[in-house]
């Protein structure tokens, strides 16, 4: 059963990241195409149109698309098939963390944005790694786990 669930805070730096580079290894690649005095330039275009279709798969696979509280976990949902549970009896505490903080202590850091305002530090025991989220309504997300 899910009790609470949000969307991640999308940042404009990461949004210009996805788009640019992409964009800047198509470019490069039609410039290598249309350039055939290149030595093996369209195998340069064939590589940069290659390494474009990895980034954008890879940026669709890792990238967080919901954060949901569950009865027994926190679920980071990720593309396609791929999700992180942090049950509820590892979490020791929930607490909004300076910017260096939580980004110098957790493992593990599910950020789509670089506004250190949206960020919700979970610190885990001393087995576990601690994880770094940004819901997009960071105090509703906090009390309703701290409620479950």
């Amino acid at each position: 059963m899910v009790y609470h669930e949000q969307a991640p805070k999308y940042g404009l730096g990461l949004g210009l990241l996805v788009i640019l580079f992409p964009i800047g290894f198509i470019i490069a690649g039609f410039w290598f195409y249309a350039h055939p005095e290149v030595e093996d330039a369209t195998a340069g275009a064939i590589t940069f149109w290659g390494v474009t279709i990895v980034l954008v798969i890879l940026f669709w696979a890792i990238l967080p698309r919901q954060y949901q509280i569950r009865e027994d976990r926190v679920k980071v949902i990720l593309g396609g098939p791929f999700s992180f549970n942090i049950p509820l009896n590892s979490i020791i505490e929930v607490e909004y963390p300076t910017k260096f903080s939580s980004q110098m202590h957790s493992d593990h850091k599910f950020l789509v944005c670089f506004d250190s305002k949206y960020y919700i530090w979970i610190k885990r025991g001393s087995f576990f790694k601690n994880v770094v989220i940004a819901p997009q309504n960071p105090s509703l997300f906090v009390e309703n786990l701290k409620r479950v």
